[in-house]
């Protein structure tokens, strides 16, 4: 359900929205209706509600200045019986504007932005939590776990919090540790990075495969350079750029 509150100076008028709502939006679940404007900051402080149905013209503080402190917090529509503050609220980005006596499509089309807008937000959270999540499970696996790694000789146990960067060479790829050491392993580079792959480490370019706790600087240019601990650098390409900037957090 989505949960909402209606801030109307009329009480008649505040009940009329919610038997609208009621019938022709069933998705909106009215949690408090506000006859004066006393209260309601707070209450989406503490309660955070997903939409606010403003009227504008009210004693005290009107539903522009109430919708400035808190449009960051909920969706707000105004509702109201004045045309003429249109252009203010485009300056607010309020989610609509409708006008007294409020007509059922109007309340539906306004409702159905509504239910597309909390979605999109509910999306963009539910990536952006796990990535976050994965990001900080890596940094504490790679300090303790260990991949076994096939070579010429046999096969190595490695501890993988030991690995700065590994390198492409043809169907090989060439393990850098700490300590300058170094290993050919008779996997392909895709094979490792699927390997390490809920570790932290990140592809900045087809040939290489980088451990993000051992990066020193990142130059920027047409794709970036980043230099590693072991004084070694990596090319960016282009299309990995935006990639790497959004996992260090500067775009």
């Amino acid at each position: 359900m989505i949960k909402a509150i209606i801030v109307d100076d009329e009480e008649k008028s505040a009940e009329l929205l919610q038997l609208k709502l009621a019938k022709f939006c069933p998705s909106i679940q009215v949690v408090r209706m506000f006859t004066e404007s006393s209260g309601v900051i707070d209450f989406v402080q503490d309660q955070a509600p997903d939409v606010a149905f403003l009227d504008i013209e009210m004693p005290g503080m009107d539903g522009l200045n109430i919708a400035r402190q808190i449009k960051n917090m909920v969706e707000i529509v105004f509702v109201t019986a004045h045309g003429q503050y249109s252009i203010e609220a485009l300056r607010i980005a309020v989610l609509d504007y409708l006008l007294k006596p409020v007509h059922e499509t109007d309340l539906k089309n306004c409702v159905a932005r509504l239910e597309e807008k909390l979605q999109q937000k509910k999306d963009a959270g539910e990536i952006a939590v796990p990535l976050a999540a994965r990001t900080e499970l890596r940094k504490i696996n790679a300090h303790f776990d260990k991949i076994a790694l096939p070579t010429q000789e046999g096969i190595h146990f490695i501890n993988i919090k030991d690995i700065i960067r590994i390198e492409s060479e043809s169907n090989y790829s060439v393990f850098f540790f700490e300590g300058r050491k170094k290993m050919v392993v008779s996997k392909t580079l895709k094979q490792v990075e699927e390997l390490l792959e809920q570790y932290n480490f990140f592809r900045p370019h087809r040939s290489h495969l980088i451990n993000m706790d051992y990066i020193t600087t990142y130059i920027r240019g047409e794709g970036g350079t980043i230099t590693m601990t072991d004084g070694s650098e990596v090319e960016v390409s282009r299309t990995k750029k935006k990639d790497f900037l959004e996992l260090l957090g500067l775009v």
